[in-house]
């Protein structure tokens, strides 16, 4: 698995049939490998922007490009490079603030660990981004990557990993353009955190990822309301077999869906648990099916009028093994087992 696997090897740097739903269908299908999208929905005008990572197949080092749909996702404007350099470009993190302004987070690096940093690029418009440089989190030397950010009324709140160890939060006041730097530990062994917020109870939620050996990556999370206090137990996810990637996602009545890759034989599926209370989960929910592919880093997007469905898009390896990275989208699918209680399940 690329994403977490055969990255971590290659690079030393980064860790990083369907059931219920639509078939899949390609969205950004590039010469290089294209995944990790995230896809947020213009509170302008409701169309979808994207942004997403090429890696060279040769260096895995990446450029961000950015796409648009003005029809919820049928079709989609040619991909743009919208920040590219020598350097390793990778992991964004795209969100949009109550002006209509965009941040778009990523990791920024080359050469050594060190020299890693999560930086930061500014638009109006989700298409054309200004890099406004590194972000100061408080630590003396580099090592941050893998940052994901959430808007809450007041505030940006950001997860980030350490190389060195441990995944961190830090939050912003002024719309990011600066950062505290106290350095609230989540987890001293997590990998590849991403975080949600429900302003129900204004609660965080942070799933993310540990690796106990042998490439046996187990899910948990974690959940406070006091941003700088971690110490509640966390939930297991998955603690059996080799599990990648987690998102957490909210509905809009406070439900909690966290989406993952899991392998399945010698490739992986997209899978998701479901909790209602944001606490107690249903058991796995496949989100693919597929044989002849590896589906990997689902982000989900809400479906317009529909509560308990999403659109989904992810990087789809096909054949596995091939590096073919392309970014798919199923139109609509399920987050509950429990709206097929009637038995209309597959």
């Amino acid at each position: 698995m690329i994403s977490c696997v055969k990255l971590q090897i290659v690079c030393a740097v980064l860790l990083c049939g369907l059931s219920g739903g639509a078939e899949s269908q390609a969205v950004v299908a590039g010469i290089g490998i294209d995944y990790m999208p995230s896809v947020q929905r213009d509170q302008q005008d409701g169309s979808l922007v994207m942004v997403f990572e090429r890696l060279d197949p040769g260096t895995f080092f990446g450029d961000l490009y950015a796409t648009r749909s003005a029809d919820d996702g049928e079709t989609w404007s040619n991909p743009q490079l919208i920040i590219g350099s020598s350097a390793n470009e990778r992991h964004p993190s795209l969100v949009q603030m109550a002006d209509g302004q965009w941040r778009l987070y990523y990791l920024q690096g080359s050469g050594s660990t060190t020299s890693y940093r999560i930086a930061q690029a500014t638009s109006t418009d989700g298409s054309v981004f200004l890099q406004t440089g590194a972000l100061d989190l408080g630590w003396a030397s580099g090592g941050e990557v893998n940052p994901h950010v959430v808007q809450q009324a007041d505030r940006l709140t950001m997860v980030y990993q350490r190389l060195s160890g441990g995944i961190y939060l830090a939050q912003s006041t002024d719309s990011g353009i600066s950062w505290d730097t106290q350095r609230r530990l989540i987890s001293s062994d997590g990998l590849l955190p991403r975080v949600a917020y429900r302003t129900q109870d204004s609660r965080l939620f942070v799933s993310y990822q540990t690796n106990p050996g042998s490439n046996q990556l187990r899910l948990h999370l974690k959940q406070s309301t006091d941003p700088g206090d971690w110490t509640s137990p966390a939930i297991m996810l998955a603690s059996d077999g080799d599990n990648h990637d987690s998102l957490p996602w909210l509905t809009e009545e406070g439900g909690l869906v966290v989406f993952f890759s899991r392998a399945r034989g010698s490739q992986y599926d997209l899978a998701s648990r479901f909790a209602p209370d944001g606490l107690n989960f249903e058991s796995i929910r496949w989100q693919s099916q597929s044989a002849d592919s590896s589906d990997v880093q689902a982000h989900p997007v809400s479906v317009t009028g529909e509560r308990d469905w999403v659109q989904l898009y992810w990087g789809v390896e096909s054949p596995p093994g091939s590096l073919a990275f392309d970014v798919h989208r199923m139109t609509r699918t399920a987050i509950s087992h429990a709206i097929f209680s009637n038995g209309a399940e597959q």
